[in-house]
């Protein structure tokens, strides 16, 4: 059985986490690192995007924007991480922040992939659906604020924070009277050598 898409993502992450590790943290390596950060989360996120949206029904061609929209989002972090790696972090703080890359921004091009689909087939507004019975701490009050907004079709899924803190929501999508809910992706990286090396 072949890998997933997400699974060579994760993969190639991880590979690019273990070479900056190896080759020690200076400022080329460093610049390198966020370089090939970058791209990686432009090729996969494209590519994961375009599953999604034919996945979802789509009838046409996913837009440049939410094609684009996933990698734009996370890559936006990226420069901060860079100063953090250079001002000093230790091995498992690195993994786990460059990680959370390909964790959200996997989530980001799925639902919004998504989103693009289901208003072809006839969805005007999105809300956040939360279900704090199904997790251990709850929603945030940033989360549970936003789930009672009804959003326009056109208004891109954001996480408001990483690795889904707030687990087991849903998006609720209105069409024509009737309601659609659908998970949002869960958090499945388990951020450990054995998984994630090529």
């Amino acid at each position: 059985m072949g890998r997933s898409k997400k699974s060579y993502y994760f993969a190639e992450v991880y590979a690019i986490i273990r070479e900056l590790l190896s080759q020690g943290k200076g400022e080329a390596e460093i610049d390198n690192f966020i370089v090939n950060l970058k791209l990686l989360n432009e090729k996969h996120l494209a590519e994961i995007s375009a599953d999604s949206y034919h996945r979802s029904g789509g009838a046409f061609a996913l837009s440049l924007e939410n094609a684009a929209f996933a990698a734009n989002f996370v890559n936006a972090y990226a420069e901060g991480f860079r100063l953090a790696l250079r001002a000093g972090m230790d091995d498992k703080q690195i993994e786990r922040r460059a990680m959370m890359y390909p964790t959200e921004g996997f989530r980001l091009a799925v639902l919004n992939a998504q989103r693009q689909a289901l208003h072809e087939r006839g969805a005007r507004k999105w809300r956040r659906m939360l279900h704090p019975e199904l997790s251990e701490a709850g929603p945030c009050q940033q989360c549970m604020a936003d789930a009672e907004v009804l959003h326009d079709i056109e208004d891109p899924f954001v996480e408001f924070h990483p690795n889904g803190v707030c687990s087991q929501q849903f998006l609720v999508y209105t069409m024509e009277g009737r309601d659609i809910e659908i998970p949002v992706p869960s958090d499945e990286a388990d951020h450990t050598r054995r998984r994630w090396a090529v």
